[in-house]
């Protein structure tokens, strides 16, 4: 029977046991080669079983959800969920993956992080741009860096490198406020280089 306290949308099929080994599924695969278990999700916009009428883009593919309760009914704290990334045809099916979070005192999941047909990858509030490889954009009204990278094994030094072709610059551009560029490079002074010879330094005491 089905327990509809403890799904935030009604399902045909429901596992439901008292603790985790009581409510886990496990897909194993034994095969001596490359093949290997899954879970599969399809659409059509077909009306009858065995239907196979074409999708469209923006449509739904299907999704995890991840969900708990808040002491009356469920509600997805997580989803992760894929949809159709353009118009698709025969033999042609675009698609996207997203990442959605509910923030804290709401109950409405908000997406975070967009992977596209064409492999460009979206953090923030603009993950519909269709420019941009990597591209991070939030509201940093509250404060905060925008991105940041750092290394937590105190072992080995911090460091961040950026690879460019030869017809590319590196561009820092800011805003009309009063920001501008800081490279915080503690004591250890600052170095340009051109292969392994060194043309321009400035020391720690600012030489």
């Amino acid at each position: 029977g089905r327990n509809t306290a403890l799904m935030a949308a009604q399902a045909t099929y429901q596992l439901e046991g008292v603790g985790s080994n009581a409510s886990n599924i496990g897909i194993f695969c034994n095969s001596n080669g490359t093949a290997a278990g899954g879970i599969e999700f399809g659409k059509t916009r077909g009306t009858s079983t065995g239907g196979t009428t074409i999708v469209a883009s923006g449509d739904d593919l299907g999704h995890i959800s991840f969900e708990g309760s808040d002491g009356s009914a469920q509600r997805v704290a997580a989803r992760i969920n894929v949809q159709v990334d353009g118009t698709p045809g025969s033999s042609d099916m675009p698609g996207r993956i997203r990442f959605l979070t509910t923030p804290d005192g709401s109950a409405s999941e908000v997406e975070r992080m967009r992977i596209d047909s064409a492999g460009r990858v979206s953090i923030g509030n603009n993950n519909a741009q269709t420019v941009y490889p990597f591209y991070v954009a939030t509201d940093l009204d509250s404060g905060g860096n925008l991105l940041s990278f750092g290394n937590t094994d105190s072992t080995y030094s911090q460091g961040l490198t950026l690879s460019f072709d030869s017809n590319k610059d590196m561009k820092w551009a800011g805003g009309s406020g009063t920001g501008g560029l800081i490279w915080d490079v503690g004591t250890r002074g600052y170095s340009f280089k051109i292969g392994t010879s060194e043309k321009l330094k400035i020391a720690s005491g600012g030489d």
